[in-house]
């Protein structure tokens, strides 16, 4: 099932953001924002506060996950 083009347009921005906070963190970035997660968020991005995160993830870069995904 294709995404409707605003929802491609928010994946793709989540997915660069997400890219650029692994680099940033030096972490994989699956570890930063899960790969099911992304697709959730696609659909609603208020759904930034039910993310788990793995121990790598400190309360810092969460903060800052977070502050990045409510602002796409």
């Amino acid at each position: 099932m294709a995404l409707p083009k605003d929802k491609k347009e928010r994946f793709k921005a989540l997915f660069e953001a997400r890219e650029g906070l692994a680099k940033k963190f030096n972490l994989p970035p699956n570890l930063v924002i899960a790969n099911p997660d992304l697709f959730v968020l696609t659909g609603n991005v208020k759904d930034a506060g039910s993310l788990s995160f793995c121990n790598k993830i400190n309360d810092k870069m969460r903060e800052e996950i977070l502050s990045i995904i409510k602002d796409i």
